[in-house]
């Protein structure tokens, strides 16, 4: 190959690769210390859904993961990336491993503040529950 070729090769190449972006424009995050409580005590191991309360909101979409004790992390990008500010709906996704029983909650919603820190994510049992119900699998 000659010179010419070789350097439209790497001009292609480098076109590609810089052209395969997500193309998405990621917002600042902040660093939250969470916890999450079911009826007021510490509940755990769970996976939370967080979205904006509608479209227009901008927010995108956030996942949780709570340990047994209610520790919380979250992140909207990538894990340990930390979290978009703004007000989220809160949805408890049921544990796949565990058929049959799913947590119904109340619909709740967090805030996350602009400077961080501590954030708590309180979920409530739907009354006439008892905090578990077949699931529609």
């Amino acid at each position: 190959m000659n010179r010419c070729a070789h350097f439209l090769l790497c001009l292609v190449v480098l076109t590609v690769f810089t052209g395969c972006g997500s193309g998405r424009v990621e917002k600042p995050t902040v660093s939250v210390d969470a916890t999450l409580t079911l009826d007021g005590k510490p509940y755990g191991p769970a996976r939370l859904s967080l979205s904006g309360p509608t479209a227009e909101a901008g927010l995108p979409p956030t996942t949780g993961i709570a340990e047994s004790d209610g520790s919380l992390k979250l992140w909207s990008y990538k894990e340990g990336g930390g979290v978009v500010p703004g007000t989220y709906a809160v949805m408890l996704v049921p544990d796949p491993m565990k058929v049959g029983e799913a947590v119904q909650t109340k619909p709740s919603s967090v805030e996350i503040p602009q400077s961080g820190g501590k954030v708590e994510i309180k979920l409530e049992t739907k009354p006439g529950t008892k905090g578990k119900v077949p699931s529609a699998i």
